[in-house]
């Protein structure tokens, strides 16, 4: 080999030191991982791209839920270009924060089968006792919640619930003297708010498309329930630590917006009440057979913003 040979191949191994320096792809990876390399091809599915391998040209693929962000090189277009529609709706998209509003139906399922026995041994009729609870454990819901991403999968915010419900008695009451009949209605409207710090996952099931996630939170839950007793008025009320489970799936009609069917689990109980008769107040301990349970099973829809 002469040595004008030698320098021309030194030359050329330089150039394309330089080349693979300056001129490479790069695919930064969910984890923080860099790939440098040089992408063939971007898909709302895959990034295809070629890299050397043990010194060896090799054509891989990197699946896009894997991929926060890449960077192509402009002065080397995409083999057979890449019209700006597909580039568009190719780009990397990390939003910070995910604002959800839902609504829906739940149950409680908290036993009440002492609160039926005392309602019969005041004198109500046990089918209609049956009617007043199968109407107060069916209730209306609304959530919201705000969460930032710490990570592309992780995120912190705040979780809102409200969860109202009623039922009544229209019925003749028998005190069991031996004199009187009462005839009037009993009626209940219970409303419960809940606030809670929520933790936040998800993971996409179809790149930009369909993805599954979960939130769970701990927070304050306050109870109200505006009770009516044969036409005499009373107010109780009390606060408890709750905490609410959700699971959802999300169906993304553009970027940015996402409609989501999720299932909650919410628990908290009652122990202490303030009772209100608009003239006098007074704060109840319950005992463990008294306390009011407000744990439910929700099921809801919504739409999901992401910022």
């Amino acid at each position: 080999m002469t040595q004008r040979t030698f320098l021309l191949i030194t030359l050329l191994f330089f150039l394309n030191g330089l080349n693979s320096v300056f001129a490479q792809d790069k695919i930064i990876t969910s984890t923080g991982d860099t790939i440098n390399c040089n992408i063939l091809r971007v898909s709302n599915k895959k990034i295809t791209y070629e890299k050397n391998v043990g010194g060896v040209k090799t054509t891989l693929q990197k699946e896009r839920r894997f991929v926060k962000s890449w960077i192509k090189n402009e002065a080397d277009p995409f083999p057979g270009g890449l019209d700006a529609k597909i580039y568009e709706s190719a780009k990397p998209y990390d939003p910070k924060w995910k604002i959800s509003v839902n609504g829906g139906i739940g149950y409680r399922i908290a036993g009440t089968k002492e609160a039926k026995q005392d309602l019969i041994k005041n004198g109500f009729s046990e089918q209609k006792v049956d009617s007043y609870f199968k109407s107060i454990k069916w209730g209306e819901k609304a959530a919201g919640q705000v969460h930032y991403m710490l990570t592309p999968n992780y995120g912190l915010g705040l979780d809102y619930q409200f969860f109202t419900s009623s039922g009544s008695i229209t019925d003749i009451l028998d005190p069991q003297d031996g004199a009187m009949l009462y005839y009037g209605l009993a009626e209940d409207k219970e409303f419960t708010n809940y606030a809670g710090l929520s933790f936040y996952y998800h993971e996409w099931l179809t790149p930009a498309k369909t993805k599954f996630y979960c939130q769970v939170s701990l927070g304050l839950t306050m109870f109200r329930n505006e009770s009516k007793f044969f036409y005499n008025p009373m107010l109780i009320t009390g606060k408890a630590l709750g905490g609410n489970s959700e699971l959802g799936y999300e169906y993304f009609i553009s970027r940015n917006t996402a409609l989501g069917i999720h299932l909650n689990v919410f628990q908290a109980t009652i122990t202490k009440i303030n009772l209100d008769d608009g003239t006098h107040s007074q704060e109840i301990k319950l005992e463990k057979g008294e306390q009011r349970g407000l744990a439910r099973i929700d099921v809801s829809a919504g739409i999901k913003i992401y910022l």
